[in-house]
């Protein structure tokens, strides 16, 4: 019921303008920053379960942008590949830093809980094993990728420094990035000032991000809340510290959650993604997206009703417009 009304308070004064729509490019603020609009409902849900009904990503693709600026800058924008790249390099295989690593990110003195509490995130079974089914869809090589005790912070930043010889960053030459990791934003661990990425050794901070080199259509961020803008963003910051670090980067395009993800249903989620990337939209990840979450719905009916529950296939977002040339 309440997917329902806030459809209605958003979209009701311009519902005669969305005839014909199939891409939803939004830039919200405030308090709708948290809102998947794919899971808003156009119409009451029916009494015979969510898989049928008509949740606005039945009818068309979402994507969001930082703000209207920015999508107008990414209209502008549209940098030419600047070497051969190749399709795809992961980041996973996450092992919780040790005390003596942990120690290190955060005073002893002040916030040895904090080091605690890093030390102690539980490794992820689903997500390493979402990162290798991403790998096999796309055909990448078992090489390109930093798992385990190699995805560290200084192996990342390594891969993403510009080579001076040759004016681009290893990073540079694949068309998509995949984190597979747990995400932390401000707020979350107490002395924690800025997002991070949680590596096998300690925290990959969105200041050490923008300051990497990427080409890369697509980024996809796998852990938690990756979209959120935690308890510290400022006023109309309509993307969190994170995300928007990977846009500096060169990301053009980014996959993000909206909440804890599911072990299980974001790989699904993201493998049907990159599926549909290949096979049925050219690359246009906000049309991926919406099919993929589709699929899920209409695997739902029945036997699995529950999984219909926006919970399990709206935690993900397109933010950046969509990723095929010409597409936005």
């Amino acid at each position: 019921a309440a997917a329902h009304e806030l459809y209605t308070a958003v979209f009701g004064p311009v519902a005669d303008g969305l005839g014909g729509v199939n891409t939803l490019i939004a830039a919200p603020t405030g308090s709708l920053l948290s809102v998947p609009f794919g899971a808003l409902l156009m119409e009451p849900a029916p009494a015979n379960g969510l898989s049928q009904a008509l949740f606005l990503v039945r009818r068309m693709a979402v994507a969001h942008v930082p703000s209207a600026s920015s999508f107008v800058n990414l209209r502008r924008v549209s940098r030419a590949a600047r070497v051969e790249r190749r399709p795809w390099f992961g980041f996973g295989g996450f092992r919780a830093p040790t005390r003596a690593q942990a120690a290190a990110a955060f005073p002893a003195d002040t916030c040895g809980a904090s080091a605690r509490m890093l030390a102690s995130l539980p490794p992820l079974p689903g997500a390493a094993a979402g990162l290798e089914a991403a790998r096999t869809i796309v055909r990448a090589s078992e090489t390109e990728q930093l798992r385990g005790d190699a995805f560290t912070v200084t192996n990342v930043t390594e891969r993403g420094k510009v080579n001076e010889q040759t004016g681009t960053s290893p990073l540079a030459g694949f068309r998509i990035l995949h984190f597979s990791t747990h995400a932390l934003l401000p707020g979350e661990i107490r002395c924690q000032e800025q997002p991070a990425i949680v590596t096998s050794n300690g925290l990959l901070k969105s200041t050490q991000i923008q300051n990497m080199d990427f080409d890369a259509d697509l980024v996809i961020l796998g852990g938690c809340n990756t979209g959120g803008r935690g308890e510290t963003a400022g006023a109309g910051e309509s993307l969190s510290g994170l995300a928007r670090s990977f846009f500096f980067a060169g990301g053009r395009t980014l996959l993000v959650t909206h909440w804890e993800a599911n072990e299980k249903s974001l790989p699904y989620l993201t493998a049907l993604l990159l599926s549909n990337a290949q096979s049925k939209t050219s690359g246009d990840y906000a049309k991926a997206l919406a099919l993929s979450q589709r699929t899920m719905l209409d695997e739902a009916a029945g036997d699995f009703e529950a999984l219909a529950h926006p919970y399990y296939w709206a935690v993900g977002a397109i933010v950046g417009g969509g990723g095929a040339a010409g597409a936005i």
